[in-house]
Order: structure tokens, then sequence, then C-alpha cells
């Protein structure tokens, strides 16, 4: 239901209205502090989501392993179906195939990575494209779950993480560290300056730039 629902929101065509974009485009930039052709360019930047892709949602679903499951039985039940008709068997001679098969699905399984972590991790060239549409030296995202303060030519980049709930296991019993946060104050030298902190126990700590370098 997953796979399907995701497939047609996609297929759905945008409810749209030409007679309000530049409105739209005008608020936003006003909101932003920023200039409507800031808004435009930005725009171009846009990625399609992971669910625009119907075969990475199935093997990231185990859809996939599912159907090559299905096929596998499907077809030693019609195999088995014709060889019982020549001779008296038991249906349990169907297992040996399956069994014989069972190797090449684990390899199968075992070589399936999973490429969600590439659409909700952001590339280094658009958060440059980014840096020069907007004339800034230093960009703040977040929601992909890794925190990140490192500086990438002259662009400083501060991943703030991710403050959804998150667990290593169903009962939710073992948290994940999270709870990050980016701060931006004056400096000693009059010029704002950013860092990267995380609650602990009702306070804050400051993380001493995970993953930090320099090029």
């Amino acid at each position: 239901m997953t796979l399907l629902h995701s497939f047609f929101d996609r297929l759905a065509a945008p409810i749209r209205n030409p007679l309000k974009i530049e409105d739209r485009v005008a608020f936003i930039a006003e909101k932003a502090n920023a200039e409507p052709r800031m808004v435009r360019e930005l725009k171009e930047l846009f990625v399609a989501p992971a669910a625009s892709n119907p075969f990475l949602l199935a093997r990231e679903l185990w859809l996939d392993r599912a159907f090559i499951i299905f096929v596998a039985f499907y077809l030693i039940f019609q195999l088995m179906v014709v060889v019982r008709s020549i001779y008296e068997i038991s249906f349990f001679w169907a297992f040996i195939p399956l069994f014989l098969l069972l190797p090449f699905f684990l390899f199968y399984s075992k070589s399936v990575t999973s490429l969600v972590s590439g659409y909700k991790e952001p590339d280094d060239r658009v958060l440059a494209m980014t840096s020069a549409i907007t004339k800034v030296n230093r960009i703040v995202y977040g929601h992909t779950h890794h925190t990140r303060h490192e500086i990438i030519g002259s662009v400083e980049h501060l991943n703030s993480g991710c403050w959804s709930p998150a667990f290593l296991d169903v009962e939710c019993t073992k948290p994940l560290d999270q709870k990050t946060f980016v701060w931006i104050s004056p400096g000693e030298s009059g010029t704002r300056q950013a860092e990267l902190f995380k609650f602990v126990d009702g306070k804050s700590e400051l993380l001493l730039n995970p993953g930090r370098s320099v090029n």
C-alpha cells in the first residue's frame, strides 16, 4: 500500500494557479529577506524525493525479495503439478529446489544496499550553488540525522541533525543521541559565529565541530 500510494501520488498533477505564482514568489522572498530572483534560482536546485522512484522504494520495503519468493514458489508448484501428473510423488519433494535456490536468494539479499540516505544527505555541489545564489558564506540545514560542522572552500556548513525521536530498537528503549541545534551569536571580533550544541539533561553542551574539515 505504501508503494502504490507513493506511486500514484507522484503521478497526480500538481495543483497550481499560474495567476498567483509571482505573488507566492514575492511573499517567500519577503519572508526570507531575499530577492525574488533568489527564490526562482533556488527552486531549480530542488531534487526529486526517493518516493519518485518506485523501484527504489520497492527494494527499500523488501518487495523485490517478496516478489522473487512468490515467483520461485509459483514455478516450483507448477513443476510439481507436471511431475505428479506423470509420477506419484509427494509434494514434499518441492523443498529440494527451494533449498537449492536459498543460497542465491541470500546472496542477492546481502548485495542490496539502501540508497535512501543519498536522497536525504545534501550534495556538496548543491550547497555550493546555494551559497553562490544567496551570496552567503554560511549554510545551516538539518533533517538528515547526521550532525555536521565543516568548512568547504569558503563556505561554512552546519547540520543540526534531526529533532524527531529515533530509537535503535522497536521497543523504543535505546534512543539515538540527538537533540542538537545550531547557535549563531556575535563573536569577539564583532562578526557572527556559529556553533553546534546538543541538549544533555536539560542543559546545552558544545559539540567540538564533528567532522570539521578545511579544503
